[in-house]
């Protein structure tokens, strides 16, 4: 595989790509495609907004977010509870209620979710348990000059 394509060799890929797939069919059933799209964007969604909000106060170690072996690496690099509320909360919402999927699978995600975290939290701490202060800087610390 060449490490870089030319402009004519990659439009030609993508012209026999596109009509392998044909793309055109599938105008149809775009109101399938948008709701799955949305059905998985919402659990997503949910769960990172209650995990950063909620658990870790807004506080992330960006250190740890690069290690391998860091304090965010999980199971394998993966969050089981995340994971299975996502499928869980993605395959109801899609398969029960696709008219509202959207809805159905973000409030169910965030409330599996929530549970799940604290029922995982001995094994894979996620809650922040510490009140940690952050002091604010004072004015002859920061430089700032009004003029």
């Amino acid at each position: 595989m060449p490490k870089k394509l030319s402009f004519k060799v990659a439009t030609v890929c993508v012209a026999i790509i596109s009509c392998v797939i044909q793309p055109w069919n599938y105008i149809d059933k775009l109101d399938i495609i948008l709701s799955l799209f949305s059905t998985t964007a919402g659990p997503a969604l949910a769960i990172i907004g209650i995990d950063y909000y909620l658990f870790r106060r807004r506080q992330l170690n960006l250190d740890d977010l690069f290690k391998s072996n860091g304090k965010y690496k999980y199971f394998k690099g993966y969050n089981p509870a995340a994971l299975i509320v996502y499928i869980v909360a993605t395959a109801i919402g899609f398969f029960f209620f696709l008219e509202y999927s959207f809805f159905v699978s973000t409030a169910l995600a965030f409330v599996l979710y929530y549970f799940a975290a604290k029922a995982f939290a001995k094994k894979y701490p996620v809650i922040i348990e510490e009140n940690i202060v952050v002091h604010p800087i004072e004015s002859s610390e920061a430089n700032i000059t009004i003029t």
